[in-house]
């Protein structure tokens, strides 16, 4: 998702408060949003154009990000705007303590003991940063595959907006059906095999009625696709629209 400077996608306090309490995955997916972020405000203090995994400045914005999701207060203001003077402040301060003592940050740097020198809380930003975009290519992958499929069901993305339950009971409800079509062989059978619901069966499986099956046939079979295939990234975010509302 492209970030616009000044303004920030609606999501992004959610992300904020999840780091907070310790979800690693909200963590990365901030970091890498705002790594063009941290390269604009690194190369306006810098003067000159700076890079990821080039330049020392970047490490220093970068680290100073992962301070400013710990240290953000929603009441306070924007997380956009707290970041910008956290990262800007962090990195004034390390281009001055460059200019005093010489060593461009000395304070971060440790020494292993093959005598090689690194910034250890660099190298985990780094490292959050590789697995949020390995993350993505994967779900990328899974996307297309599932869109894939869905095409040779008949059915499309779009279709999946249009007939998802809005209340989450009902969302609740239509993913028990998909899971026990996913857990019978039988009913799993008929779906692969003729690319339909077994209607008359998850009656008398499940319980709904058949109009509440029909309104909400593509959703429970776009999501017994789901649970029938190997693409854990889309089956998590379908079990968190079962558990939350929105």
């Amino acid at each position: 998702m492209r970030l616009g400077f000044g303004r920030e996608p609606d999501d992004v306090e959610t992300l904020v408060r999840r780091a907070q309490r310790g979800d690693a995955a909200a963590r990365d997916d901030l970091l890498a949003r705002y790594v063009p972020f941290v390269a604009r405000l690194a190369s306006e203090v810098a003067g000159r154009w700076v890079q990821l995994g080039s330049d020392d400045e970047m490490s220093v914005g970068l680290l100073a990000l992962d301070e400013a999701i710990d240290g953000f207060v929603a009441e306070r203001g924007s997380f956009w705007a707290f970041a910008r003077t956290v990262v800007r402040r962090r990195l004034i301060d390390a281009r001055r303590r460059e200019r005093e003592q010489a060593v461009p940050l000395s304070a971060l740097e440790e020494t292993d003991e093959e005598g090689h020198t690194r910034l250890p809380a660099a190298d985990r930003v780094a490292e959050r940063l590789w697995r949020a975009a390995q993350e993505e290519e994967d779900r990328r992958e899974e996307i297309a595959e599932f869109v894939r499929t869905l095409a040779a069901f008949g059915l499309h993305l779009d279709d999946l907006v249009a007939d998802c339950p809005r209340r989450e009971d009902a969302r609740r409800r239509a993913l028990e059906v998909a899971r026990a079509i996913a857990r019978d062989p039988a009913l799993a059978r008929h779906v692969l095999t003729e690319r339909t619901l077994p209607q008359k069966r998850l009656e008398t499986l499940v319980g709904p009625s058949r109009k509440t099956l029909e309104r909400h046939r593509r959703y429970i079979l776009a999501a017994t696709l789901v649970y029938l295939h190997d693409w854990p990234l889309i089956r998590t975010f379908l079990d968190g629209l079962g558990q939350e509302d929105g």
